[in-house]
């Protein structure tokens, strides 16, 4: 059976709706709607027992991540093994294998993976069943970030803390949990140990990174971008349709997660521009050794500061 040409690993709430809506248009590329996340059959954490009773801290996050909760190496398997994510390296490849079954035969078969970035067990599983798979990753300011995924995670009733540093601090806590990607809104904007890590499996090549800056201003550049780095002016899709051609023109709009269903309440969008500027300086503050370690390993500046409204 096939497997996947290409992947989405994250970051959630940068972008990722945008681009996921328009490679879902083009008839040359089959994206299903399901996303392959890590099992959420337990809630998160509100009350905090002594982190002796979690017991061992599982590898939930890139080994040594100081927001893991977990030591370095902890709880991963050995080669093939079940890890974190619950399933072998078999059930792993069937579970690809059906996100990509339907597609027609001579598209481009994508899956969104919107945690693979942060989660270096999961790349590390990718990586040994499709070294040569093409990944894109989509990076936001991390502060804004946060408090974009902690608006949805609450307006989706999967977020029970009402006050979003509440949410922060519970973080720690939460990550010596199972399933706790999905919480983890600090965790997840760590792009420059993340790009690093990922960079000592996939090659720099098979790697497109897209700044949400530039997705927010010229979303026709941005995802032109990324039509090119998957071959989609070279190839031609099912029945003789090209795959080439302009992206279609895509609505932006700045609150949550980008998205024109999820920011219909004005209501939502007023939360959402009403991240404290001091919490706001104060993490990116926190932030800023990790987005120098980004610029660093790329070799560029990101600039991914707040986007103007």
């Amino acid at each position: 059976m096939a497997l996947p040409d290409f992947l989405v690993i994250g970051a959630p709430d940068a972008g990722m709706e945008i681009l996921l809506a328009d490679l879902r248009r083009c008839p040359a590329v089959f994206l299903p709607a399901t996303a392959l996340t890590p099992p959420t059959t337990f809630p998160p954490i509100t009350t905090f027992p002594p982190i002796t009773a979690l017991g061992p801290p599982l590898a939930l996050g890139p080994p040594g991540d100081p927001d893991s909760g977990a030591a370095s190496g902890a709880g991963e398997t050995a080669q093939g093994g079940a890890g974190v994510w619950g399933l072998d390296a078999a059930r792993r490849r069937a579970r690809f294998e059906a996100l990509v079954d339907p597609a027609p035969a001579g598209v481009l078969r994508g899956v969104s993976a919107p945690y693979h970035l942060a989660d270096f067990t999961a790349l590390r599983h990718l990586h040994e069943m499709l070294p040569y798979v093409r990944l894109i990753a989509l990076l936001r300011d991390p502060a804004a970030r946060a408090h974009a995924h902690w608006l949805r995670m609450r307006a989706s009733g999967l977020e029970p803390i009402a006050d979003f540093e509440g949410a922060l601090a519970a973080e720690s806590a939460r990550a010596c949990t199972p399933s706790s990607w999905p919480w983890r809104y600090l965790a997840l904007g760590r792009y420059g140990a993340q790009v690093q890590r990922l960079y000592t499996l996939f090659p720099r090549q098979q790697v497109l990174l897209v700044p949400y800056p530039e997705l927010s201003a010229d979303p026709a550049i941005a995802l032109g971008r990324v039509h090119r780095f998957l071959g989609l002016g070279r190839h031609r899709g099912p029945a003789g349709v090209d795959r080439a051609g302009p992206p279609a023109e895509v609505l932006v709009e700045r609150c949550g997660d980008p998205v024109g269903a999820r920011c219909a309440d004005p209501a939502v969008v007023a939360a959402a521009r009403r991240l404290d500027p001091a919490v706001a300086a104060r993490l990116r503050a926190g932030f800023g050794a990790d987005l120098d370690l980004l610029d660093q390993v790329t070799g560029r500046r990101w600039a991914l500061g707040p986007t103007p409204d």
